[in-house]
């Protein structure tokens, strides 16, 4: 069961050095940097004086430091690059990043900020932040006290987020808590996402699917079925064929039917950042996924199998074979999500690859303007019709609903 946490109200405990009187807060181009006295050296995009600074992916020189930063990050993670934050926002949505480098550490922290709409509050310049599609938040490194980068870091990023009116902040955790900064808001645990580490040999990693598994890896094998490592996406018709037509069968939101541009800027803007694997028969694709490509870990990302293929058994090769992939590219972990809604079939199915890698997938989210948000929420609430919204408690933000 997951376990849920709040951190709500208790910044001053966790962040007790945090005095703005030793530092200058200056606007510039990017929003707010902190300007300090600080000699060391620093990457590309810091000035000498300048501990913090917010990219903007749309300015190209913001886009050039944010890349040289996050190549310097130890992890890599693909969620953090400019050209994935560039995929997921809006039209009129901002990718930014967040980025700290002082003596007490370093900071990544990768975010979409939206524009709330006129309609829903009478004042201008609102907006609120939410992470990318997938695992996100602010990854930290080379910290001697990881509570002292979070006591820096926090005041500098909420005295910039004031400037830009940031109601909310809603971010979706990646699933190794080590490699992020402590976050002082609330922590909600939204479900259970599996996790197979790749660190045993191949015939012992093997032997620990379960038993179901390993048969149908046997008959894929005696059927013909071959894998296809595609770095590419040379094979992206086939692969949308396959995808919409799974979306198809499961009846999915509509956010899922990411279309084929968004899949062409993805390979030509990530490269080296992802794969697809298919499985053949006779020749022809029958099943094919997505995988994204971080430094240290594979993740499963969007995929799909021919309907009349299921016979065959596909599904757990092509999970298979990623796997021994991944292992083969010195990957510690291959990421393989959760389901729709806790406990459901889906996620019991990725969970036989890995019986005993069940984590907490974890939400974070923060009110910046209390009163400003529970006016928003009480109109969002006025202005929907009677069955209009969703009955989840855990929807954030509430004013998000009717948007």
């Amino acid at each position: 069961m997951c376990a849920t946490q709040s951190n709500v109200g208790t910044e001053q405990r966790h962040l007790p050095n945090c005095r703005f009187s030793q530092h200058h807060v200056v606007g510039s181009k990017w929003g707010t940097v902190l300007l300090t006295q600080s000699t060391f050296n620093r990457p590309e995009g810091f000035s000498m004086q300048s501990d913090f600074v917010v990219w903007d992916a749309s300015d190209p020189a913001d886009y050039q430091a944010w890349l040289e930063f996050w190549d310097l990050s130890p992890h890599r993670e693909v969620a953090s690059h400019p050209d994935y934050a560039n995929l997921f926002k809006g039209e009129a949505d901002r990718a930014l990043c967040a980025a700290y480098h002082g003596k007490s550490g370093s900071v990544l922290y990768s975010f979409i900020l939206r524009d709330i709409p006129d309609s829903v509050f009478e004042r201008t310049s609102l907006t609120d932040i939410t992470t990318p599609y997938g695992y996100g938040g602010p990854l930290a490194w080379n910290s001697p006290s990881i509570e002292d980068l979070a006591a820096q870091f926090w005041p500098l990023f909420d005295a910039w987020a004031r400037t830009r009116g940031v109601v909310t902040e809603f971010i979706r955790f990646g699933l190794f808590p080590d490699m992020y900064l402590p976050y002082p808001g609330e922590t909600v645990c939204r479900s259970k996402n599996i996790v197979r580490t790749l660190q045993l040999d191949e015939e012992s990693m093997f032997m620990t699917f379960e038993s179901k598994v390993r048969k149908n890896v046997k008959k894929a094998r005696r059927n013909g079925l071959s894998v296809l490592i595609d770095e590419t996406g040379s094979h992206l018709t086939e692969f949308l064929n396959i995808y919409h037509s799974t979306m198809d069968r499961r009846g999915a939101n509509e956010g899922y039917y990411f279309s084929r541009p968004f899949f062409e800027a993805l390979q030509n803007k990530l490269p080296g950042s992802f794969i697809y694997a298919h499985i053949l028969f006779e020749d022809k694709i029958i099943s094919s996924e997505l995988v994204l490509v971080s430094k240290d870990s594979a993740y499963s990302f969007l995929g799909g199998t021919d309907k009349d293929a299921f016979d065959l058994r596909p599904n757990d090769y092509l999970k298979y074979e990623i796997i021994r992939w991944a292992k083969s590219q010195g990957k510690q972990h291959f990421v393989l999500g959760g389901g729709a809604s806790p406990g459901d079939g889906i996620e019991r199915y990725k969970r036989s690859f890995a019986p005993d890698g069940s984590v907490d997938f974890i939400t974070g989210q923060r009110i910046l303007l209390p009163d400003v948000y529970n006016e928003l929420s009480r109109r969002s609430q006025t202005d929907a019709t009677e069955g209009e919204l969703p009955t989840a408690p855990a929807f954030f933000p509430e004013y998000r609903r009717t948007i």
